[in-house]
Protein backbone atom coordinates (compact mmCIF):
# COMPACT_ATOMS: atom_id res chain seq x y z
CA UNK A 1 0.00 0.00 0.00
CA UNK A 2 2.75 2.46 0.94
CA UNK A 3 4.78 1.57 -2.15
CA UNK A 4 1.80 2.14 -4.48
CA UNK A 5 1.07 5.47 -2.80
CA UNK A 6 4.73 6.49 -3.10
CA UNK A 7 4.77 5.62 -6.81
CA UNK A 8 1.75 7.89 -7.35
CA UNK A 9 3.51 10.79 -5.64
CA UNK A 10 2.06 10.53 -2.12
CA UNK A 11 4.59 10.23 0.67
CA UNK A 12 3.16 8.54 3.74
CA UNK A 13 4.72 9.23 7.08
CA UNK A 14 5.89 5.81 8.22
CA UNK A 15 7.68 6.96 11.36
CA UNK A 16 4.80 7.93 13.67
CA UNK A 17 2.89 4.61 13.91
CA UNK A 18 5.92 2.52 14.99
CA UNK A 19 7.07 5.35 17.27
CA UNK A 20 3.63 5.46 18.91
CA UNK A 21 3.74 1.68 19.36
CA UNK A 22 7.16 1.85 21.02
CA UNK A 23 6.11 4.78 23.20
CA UNK A 24 3.00 2.90 24.35
CA UNK A 25 5.08 -0.16 25.16
CA UNK A 26 7.55 1.97 27.10
CA UNK A 27 4.83 3.65 29.14
CA UNK A 28 3.14 0.32 29.92
CA UNK A 29 6.46 -1.21 30.98
CA UNK A 30 7.34 1.76 33.18
CA UNK A 31 3.90 1.67 34.80
CA UNK A 32 4.26 -2.01 35.55
CA UNK A 33 7.72 -1.64 37.02
CA UNK A 34 6.77 1.31 39.21
CA UNK A 35 3.47 0.03 40.59
CA UNK A 36 4.12 -3.72 40.68
CA UNK A 37 7.44 -3.25 42.41
CA UNK A 38 5.83 -0.84 44.88
CA UNK A 39 3.19 -3.47 45.74
CA UNK A 40 5.85 -6.15 46.18
CA UNK A 41 7.91 -3.85 48.41
CA UNK A 42 4.89 -3.05 50.60
CA UNK A 43 4.02 -6.74 50.90
CA UNK A 44 7.62 -7.58 51.78
CA UNK A 45 7.68 -4.85 54.45
CA UNK A 46 4.44 -6.19 55.96
CA UNK A 47 5.82 -9.72 56.01
CA UNK A 48 9.06 -8.54 57.62
CA UNK A 49 7.07 -6.79 60.34
CA UNK A 50 5.13 -9.88 61.44
CA UNK A 51 7.02 -12.95 60.21
CA UNK A 52 10.54 -14.23 60.23
CA UNK A 53 12.47 -13.55 57.00
CA UNK A 54 12.41 -17.20 55.89
CA UNK A 55 8.63 -17.50 56.39
CA UNK A 56 8.08 -14.16 54.65
CA UNK A 57 10.05 -15.34 51.60
CA UNK A 58 8.10 -18.61 51.61
CA UNK A 59 4.76 -16.78 51.62
CA UNK A 60 5.80 -14.26 48.97
CA UNK A 61 7.00 -17.05 46.67
CA UNK A 62 3.35 -18.08 46.18
CA UNK A 63 0.76 -15.50 47.22
CA UNK A 64 -2.01 -18.13 47.15
CA UNK A 65 -0.65 -19.20 50.52
CA UNK A 66 -2.23 -16.04 51.97
CA UNK A 67 -5.79 -17.30 51.46
CA UNK A 68 -7.97 -17.80 54.51
CA UNK A 69 -8.75 -21.28 55.59
CA UNK A 70 -6.18 -23.75 56.62
CA UNK A 71 -4.84 -27.08 55.67
CA UNK A 72 -5.70 -30.53 56.85
CA UNK A 73 -2.74 -32.61 57.94
CA UNK A 74 -2.54 -36.20 59.03
CA UNK A 75 -3.41 -36.77 62.67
Amino acid sequence: MAAVSFDSGVVLNLIYPPAALLAGFGVALAHRVVFAEKDRRLAREAMDRYLSPSVGRWVLADLRRLSLGGEVRGR
